[in-house]
């Protein structure tokens, strides 16, 4: 699709995080590696790297990671990248549909808000071994 100056193109496409509807998703801000300190991170550790949350009609919350790569050529020519996506964490956060998910912005380690159709809402902190 071409609407003015504007070229866009699908990236990726993500399945497997839900059984029924989603709901909800969010993305969380963005590390230069969720785990290791600078010092000890490869060239290619240092490409941005950030988790997307989705909530479903399944009671199940899902978080995957995601890495952001530079393409071969110069990101600055081509402004070209690929996103690697898994899944990392799923868990029936709640007893009925989870309504939606949102990243607390600013925070270390993260923190995910949850709400659903139980009536609750539940935060989640994440820590990474």
């Amino acid at each position: 699709i071409r609407t003015g100056s504007i070229d866009t193109s699908l990236v990726t496409t993500i399945s497997g995080s839900h059984d029924r509807t989603i709901y909800s998703i969010d993305w969380s801000p963005q590390h230069q590696n969720l785990a290791s300190p600078a010092s000890q991170r490869s060239s290619i550790e240092r490409n941005v790297r950030s988790m997307i949350a989705t909530a479903g009609g399944d009671n199940l919350i899902s978080i995957m990671d995601v890495r952001q790569r530079a393409s071969d050529q110069s990101q600055s020519e081509t402004n070209v990248h690929t996103l690697e996506c898994s899944l990392v964490y799923r868990t029936q956060g709640h007893e009925l549909d989870v309504n939606c998910v949102r990243w607390r912005p600013g925070t270390w380690p993260p923190v995910l808000a949850s709400a659903a159709d139980d009536g609750m809402i539940k935060l989640w902190t994440l820590t990474f071994a």
